[in-house]
């Protein structure tokens, strides 16, 4: 399944959304989305997780305090 991570510290890089998402199952993939040509995030990224560990994740993470950051986590599909 497909899952969105919003309000991201800039900082934050795709190894650390890997080790977030990882005690929850296999992580197939993290993409920090990139907005601007200095390689800055746009404080949104997308991991693809195996289902239904990625619901769990889902209700673990929402609203985590994560690297100064309250995160918004939800589902975009499968």
């Amino acid at each position: 399944m497909k899952i969105a991570i919003t309000n991201l510290n800039r900082r934050t890089t795709a190894a650390h959304l890997q080790r977030l998402f990882l005690p929850f199952g296999n992580v197939r993939s993290v993409k920090i989305m990139r907005d601007d040509p200095a390689g800055r995030t746009s404080c949104y990224g997308i991991v693809r997780i195996d289902y239904p560990a990625g619901l769990v994740a889902i209700a673990s993470l929402d609203k985590l305090l994560f690297m100064d950051h309250y995160l918004e986590v939800f589902e975009l599909g499968l």
